[in-house]
Order: structure tokens, then C-alpha cells, then sequence
């Protein structure tokens, strides 16, 4: 009757994501990975992925509106962008199909590849947010 209220709840979480990037303007990898993992049961790897297409496609959306506006440095744009783009290519091709399902710590450790990246992606929130 009303197709509104079918929505599923976790997509508040997705438009929290996109209030928070265009309120702060940057972070939202910091808050959209965890939705992703957490709420969306997407395995880490796989929210990297789409956490850089969410953040890329809003930083775009700013960028053209500023670039009108002529506030953008294309050189430091391009240095920067093809920099990271490289790196992120780099890191797909040669790095994430060799890590192990699991990793181990001698017997009594033992976890996911997964739970070790948000295990890391946690050290780099705090090392953000410091």
C-alpha cells in the first residue's frame, strides 16, 4: 500500500553515509567500510571495492561543481589521482589474491583474512581520528 515503508532499514545507514560525506566532505571510507561489512554482510575485500566507488562517485559529484567554480588545483588532481589509482591496482593485482582464507599465529590463533583487514582498517580509524 504505502512502498515507502517497505525499505529495508539498513539503508538509513547508506544515506547516513552520504549525509556524512556531504556535511564533512571526506571520510566516508572511515564510516562507509564497517556498513558495509557489518550491516550488509559484504566480506571485507568486497567493501573496499565498493567503498571506493561510494566515496569516488561523491567526491566526483564535487569536484564537477568545482571545477566550474575554478577552486581545484588540476595538477595536484592528477598527481594525486592517478597516484592512488595506480596503487589500488597495484595492490588488487598482485597482493589481495595471495593472502590465505585464514592466517594463523602459531595453534591458538587463528582468524580471517576478513577480520584481519578490520582489524587494521580499525588502526587506521583511530590513527584518523588522532
Amino acid at each position: 500500500m504505502f512502498p515507502l515503508f517497505d525499505i529495508n532499514p539498513l539503508f538509513f545507514l547508506a544515506l547516513l553515509i552520504g549525509v556524512m560525506l556531504g556535511l564533512v566532505g571526506s571520510g566516508g571510507s572511515i564510516v562507509t567500510m564497517p556498513v558495509l561489512v557489518y550491516a550488509f554482510g559484504f566480506s571485507a575485500v568486497a567493501a573496499t571495492t565498493y567503498s571506493l566507488f561510494i566515496v569516488g562517485v561523491a567526491a566526483l559529484a564535487g569536484t564537477i561543481q568545482n571545477l566550474f567554480k575554478r577552486n581545484v588545483h588540476l595538477q595536484s588532481t592528477l598527481l594525486f589521482g592517478a597516484s592512488s589509482i595506480v596503487a589500488v591496482l597495484l595492490v588488487r593485482h598482485f597482493v589481495l589474491h595471495r593472502l590465505p582464507n585464514r592466517i594463523s599465529l602459531g595453534d591458538a590463533i587463528s582468524f580471517s583474512t576478513d577480520a584481519a583487514l578490520m582489524v587494521l582498517f580499525a588502526f587506521l580509524m583511530i590513527g584518523a581520528a588522532y
